[in-house]
């Protein structure tokens, strides 16, 4: 007979709330909540009954790093990518947050300088590349909307981009500007120039004339880094956009202005992500600060 699966549910979660309290510093919690949830799903027949968020957290505990539990006030083992999506039993709410300068931590760009070098790299390939490469960081663009540009979207000398993940939908202009690897209407115009006519209403295309996949705009941005010794962990196209937000706040930029580059929906998202001071620009401060007494 099958089991009740709201009730398959609530039970786990219970338990397993009752857990992290019972096993927090024996640092037992991992290996229990896979066995319990691995139960779970086994007696019920599906995962339908156990929120799949809840149970994705819980199997990915088995990553631990320092988190805070902010309804029981205590420290437990738990990855902190996920501890955000860990529900609450009650209501479903959020109850578990990573601490904020941790978060902070996750946060990897380029300065400004190795973002030029990137640039260089990926025009020494093709005009294709320096223009995707170029629209990642100027725009602030995701390998997804990268790969769904079309033509269209670029006429008018406005780039004019409907935003994934609940993003704004932008209109942003396309400008030039005195260094040649940062002037997007020239990187645009060679582009298109270089860019053979089979088609295809996307903007960025394969060698066989199709639109690209977003793997292979990661492979050109990770290419490019590679080539301008960029570190492994920061060859990740997204970096160009966590670069585009940092460099202008490191430049005195509103936040208002650092949300509407990025196509934030709210200033909030651009504040927590990017509007922090690191240990080490305060103590760059402190030292300009007294140098000037």
């Amino acid at each position: 007979m099958r089991v009740n699966s709201s009730a398959v549910s609530s039970v786990v979660r219970i338990i397993t709330c009752a857990s992290f309290v019972a096993f927090s510093d024996a640092g037992l919690p991992a290996l229990l909540f896979f066995a319990m949830f691995t139960s779970a799903i086994i007696v019920n027949g599906v995962v339908s009954g156990v929120n799949r968020k809840f149970l994705l957290a819980t199997l990915r505990c088995l990553f631990v790093t320092r988190c805070k539990h902010s309804a029981y006030n205590f420290r437990f083992p738990l990855s902190e990518k996920y501890a955000q999506i860990l529900l609450d039993i009650v209501n479903g709410s959020r109850i578990l947050f990573p601490e904020s300068e941790d978060t902070m931590n996750d946060i990897k760009y380029l300065e400004l300088n190795e973002m030029l070098a990137v640039l260089d790299e990926a025009k020494k390939v093709s005009a294709r590349n320096h223009a995707i490469v170029l629209f990642a960081f100027r725009f602030g663009l995701r390998a997804s909307e990268l790969a769904l540009l079309k033509v269209s979207d670029i006429e008018g000398g406005y780039c004019d981009v409907q935003r994934l993940k609940g993003s704004e939908h932008t209109r942003q202009q396309i400008t030039r500007d005195p260094n040649p690897l940062l002037d997007v209407k020239a990187a645009l115009a060679a582009c298109l120039r270089e860019r053979e006519d089979s088609g295809s209403v996307f903007l960025f295309t394969s060698r066989l004339g199709s639109g690209m996949t977003r793997r292979a705009i990661y492979n050109v941005f990770e290419d490019a880094a590679f080539h301008a010794g960029i570190d492994a962990g920061r060859r990740n196209i997204h970096i160009a956009k966590h670069s585009l937000a940092v460099n202008l706040r490191k430049r005195g930029v509103p936040v208002d202005i650092v949300q509407k580059a990025l196509g934030h929906s709210r200033p909030e998202t651009t504040i927590k992500f990017y509007y922090h001071t690191s240990q080490d620009e305060a103590t760059a401060a402190i030292g300009k600060a007294f140098a000037a007494a």
